[in-house]
């Protein structure tokens, strides 16, 4: 974990996982719809099952 400037640790997962171009999109449609199924959010990304 990496250090903040107010003491805290940043959750490198999370940052890690923001760097990904397609969980940052399922992470703004969430937000932006207030929730999706996964089946709306499979239908809307390149995602293969």
């Amino acid at each position: 974990m990496t250090g903040t400037h107010d003491g805290e640790q940043a959750p490198e997962g999370v940052l890690l996982a923001l760097a990904d171009p397609i969980r940052r999109q399922i992470l703004s449609t969430l937000v932006g719809e207030g929730g999706a199924t996964s089946t709306s959010l499979a239908a809307a990304l390149p995602v293969t099952t």
